[in-house]
């Protein structure tokens, strides 16, 4: 038996003291900090420790009055480095108090932890006081059955998870009811040993880290503890940030180990989930089959950059990592820099095509174009803090583009040159025509002079031969020197769509729009040359019959009425005087016109009704070429889109076109050849129109 005389083992443990007298021995209190009024909530013993009275929350700066004037500024930095998130929140420091009735000092010990959010701000601060001031056995062990007390209550009632475990075997001797929570078991536990109570943690490495805790003395603390426990019948995963203290008796042996957590379950799991997202993000950015990359934080940096954008930028993995403004520097003074950082202000998406750059690419600084979207990213309070960039290599499209943009002012050029030439020839018949005129009036007056007026007027009629002649040869030069080199662009162009379709990817639509813009150059050369043979042709006197003109107009477009499904009306129409094939492109384009103008899913309805007028019958706003007693009228009405009335005069002039060649196809001249048409027979064309109501063409012939 050992007894007092008898020296204890060295491979003995110490007697294990009473569960009384170890809560004697504890001497602790407890209080709590809170970070952000610095307001202390004090339990008796700790007011004792301090000579404070019974009352409410003491300010953090009141308690430092009662410490010793030389201990002060080390407390204080203690304090603050805890409240710090990069210190982990521990607090162990030890100190003098000064009583202010008698100056007696006593020497305690301040142990805690502060916790923080995810914000690293810190939430809670809390820990216990210990006096650890040499004194008579008798007074420690007054001291000690009152602490013991208060030391079971601080367990019992601390706000946070809080038990004391005694002995090697780790006794239960004290669990509050949120550590009850924790494992899932009741008080039924207090007395047993933890392997006892939690069975679930043989295996796990809980038990190692409590014996060594009790074997070195040294305090251990860590966050985000993995812990598995039986909690309402199942096995289930759990995280808590955790503080093993070990608790010494009167002869400075530890007995005890007090143990302070915190549930982080929730916190970790939302952790380890973001960390798979943004582990998915970024696979996903750098297998992404365009150039994709991540800027983060307003100034950029360039968090991840998949091997396409990199070789966009002419670039390496060193970039990773640097803003954008070093990571690339030629882009300093370009507009991206820019852009970029009013997304980030903004939060509002980005695109843009066919956007310039300028970038060093195998040190060779280059001009590119691209196809780019910057979207802004959101965490989980709504800020912006990173911006996604996508972008497409669009350089090869966009240079092909200016290159056809730039043929195209060619031709469109070429096709102007033609229609002035036109025109001036044109004013040039139409001055002869006056000077013919003047002659014939002047040969009536002056029969005598007749003679020399017939001279005059051959060598008119001879000049006016000769210019006609002249235009025609340049219509046909021009005809063949402006169709030529279309044709071959056609031809070319259909070799290049039929043999190489496959490798040209997205060059196929250029090719289609360069055919395109010949086709459409090449209809306007025709239309041209047939306007100017219209204004040149002198009229043939001949019988024609506009019923059998209107039924091989109708016979030509028989495919496109069926296709738009038209239903065209056609009354009698009179036999006139004039050239069957000038009248035949009349009702050509007029037909063609008000099928071509329809409504959108309105089926295209045309009339064609003639009457007899009246010379005095005629409206004010239609002078005939030519007078006469009577005139046929010819209306061609249809119910298509129609267009303002003040531009019924703008119509019937070369290129002038109220639609967009994008929506609707032509050149603009086939109103004009009409209005030409009828010139030629003596008469005039008119027109009345409203948006959306159809337009009526009216033809007045003399009779």
């Amino acid at each position: 038996m050992i007894g007092p005389d008898k020296p204890t083992p060295a491979n003995t443990v110490p007697q294990q003291p009473d569960p009384g007298f170890a809560l004697q021995a504890a001497g602790l209190g407890i209080w709590e900090l809170d970070p952000t009024t610095r307001l202390i909530n004090w339990d008796d013993q700790c007011r004792r420790f301090y000579g404070f009275p019974t009352g409410g929350p003491i300010h953090y700066a009141q308690t430092l009055t009662a410490i010793h004037a030389d201990d002060v500024s080390r407390v204080n930095q203690a304090v603050e480095w805890a409240m710090n998130p990069q210190s982990e929140g521990l607090l162990d420091i030890t100190y003098r108090l000064v009583d202010f009735a008698d100056g007696r000092q006593r020497r305690v010990r301040s142990t805690g932890r502060c916790f923080f959010s995810d914000k690293h701000q810190g939430l809670r601060f809390a820990g216990v006081l210990q006096e650890v001031t040499p004194t008579t056995l008798d007074c420690q062990q007054r001291e000690l059955a009152e602490n013991a007390l208060n030391f079971r209550s601080l367990i019992e009632e601390a706000p946070v998870s809080t038990c004391l475990f005694v002995g090697r075997e780790l006794r239960i001797e004290v669990v509050n009811e949120v550590m009850l929570g924790y494992w899932g078991r009741d008080k039924s536990v207090v007395g047993k040993t933890l392997i006892e109570a939690l069975p679930e943690l043989k295996g796990q490495p809980h038990l190692q880290i409590l014996d060594e805790v009790f074997t070195t003395g040294k305090t251990y603390s860590a966050r985000n503890v993995k812990a598995e426990l039986f909690v309402d019948g199942q096995l289930r995963t759990y995280y808590f940030d955790l503080i093993h203290k070990p608790i010494r008796n009167a002869n400075g042996e530890v007995y005890a180990i007090m143990d302070m957590s915190t549930d982080v379950t929730q916190q970790v799991i939302a952790q380890q989930q973001l960390e798979e997202s943004e582990a998915k993000f970024r696979t996903l950015i750098e297998e992404a089959p365009v150039a994709t990359c991540l800027f983060v934080g307003r100034e950029m940096r360039i968090e991840i950059a998949n091997d396409k954008m990199l070789g966009f930028w002419g670039k390496d993995h060193t970039a990773l990592g640097l803003p954008l403004a070093e990571g690339v520097p030629e882009l300093r003074g370009q507009s991206f820099l820019t852009i970029l950082d009013t997304v980030f202000t903004t939060g509002e998406a980005y695109e843009a095509r066919d956007a310039r750059a300028e970038l060093k690419v195998g040190g060779v600084l280059g001009t590119f174009y691209f196809d780019f979207t910057y979207k802004p990213l959101r965490n989980a309070a709504g800020e912006v803090y990173a911006i996604m960039d996508m972008a497409v290599d669009v350089t090869e499209q966009v240079l092909a583009r200016q290159k056809l943009e730039e043929s195209e002012a060619r031709y469109r050029s070429l096709s102007v040159q033609l229609e002035q030439q036109v025109h001036q020839r044109t004013e040039e018949l139409a001055a002869m025509n006056e000077e013919l005129m003047a002659s014939n009036e002047e040969l009536l007056a002056n029969y005598d002079e007749m003679a020399a007026t017939n001279d005059q007027l051959n060598e008119l009629n001879h000049l006016l031969s000769r210019s006609n002649e002249n235009l025609q040869q340049f219509a046909y030069v021009a005809s063949h020197d402006l169709q030529e080199p279309l044709r071959k662009i056609q031809s070319f162009g259909a070799l290049l769509h039929d043999q190489f379709a496959d490798t040209l990817g997205g060059g196929i639509d250029y090719l289609d729009r360069m055919q395109g813009a010949a086709g459409r150059m090449s209809t306007l050369i025709q239309d041209l040359l047939t306007f100017s043979r219209i204004a040149t042709h002198q009229e043939t006197k001949a019988l024609v019959d506009l019923n059998q003109v209107v039924t091989l107009v109708l016979g030509d477009l028989e495919m496109i009425i069926a296709e738009t499904g038209a239903s065209v009306s056609v009354d009698t129409l009179p036999t006139v005087l004039g050239d069957q094939s000038q009248l035949g492109q009349l009702f050509q384009n007029l037909i063609n016109n008000a099928l071509k103008f329809r409504r959108p899913d309105v089926p295209p309805q045309v009339s064609i009704k003639a009457d007899v007028l009246r010379n005095s019958q005629l409206p004010a706003t239609a002078r005939p070429n030519r007078q006469a007693k009577s005139y046929y009228r010819i209306d061609v009405a249809d119910n298509g889109i129609g267009f303002e009335q003040k531009y019924v005069d703008r119509i019937f002039q070369v290129f002038q076109r109220l639609h967009g060649k994008s929506k609707y196809a032509g050149t603009g001249i086939g109103l004009a050849i009409c209005e030409k048409v009828v010139a030629n027979h003596g008469g005039t064309i008119t027109a009345t129109s409203q948006p959306d109501a159809g337009a009526t063409f009216s033809i007045y012939l003399p009779a």
